[in-house]
């Protein structure tokens, strides 16, 4: 239980899920019908994280890198799946609003 706990923790889910709650919110502030817009989010928000956490993984904490160690093949299966899913739900998504997330994709890269 513990060690889920840990990757619940660490791997970011959490974060997903307030992004995932923060743009279901908003879409219903503005009454706005998404369903998908939501899970591309948290997919999205997912891959981001763990793309980042790979991509500086020289400059990790030791005990943040021991975790990534230990972790690594299921970080990267969820980041696949993530992937996967941002990617089936990006065909579904109209072009509009992909142009509008385009800008945090970028600000992903740097």
């Amino acid at each position: 239980m513990k060690s889920l706990f840990y990757f619940y923790v660490f791997s970011n889910i959490h974060v997903s899920f307030a992004v995932f709650s923060l743009t279901k919110i908003t879409l219903l502030q503005y009454d706005i019908e998404s369903d998908l817009l939501p899970w591309f989010t948290f997919f999205s928000t997912f891959l981001s994280y763990n793309f980042i956490r790979l991509y500086h993984y020289r400059n990790l904490q030791a005990w943040y890198k021991e975790f990534v160690d230990v972790h690594k093949v299921a970080l990267i299966l969820v980041s696949v799946l993530s992937a996967t899913g941002s990617i089936f739900l990006m065909f579904h998504l109209k072009l509009k609003t992909l142009g509008y997330l385009f800008i945090f994709f970028l600000l992903t890269l740097f």
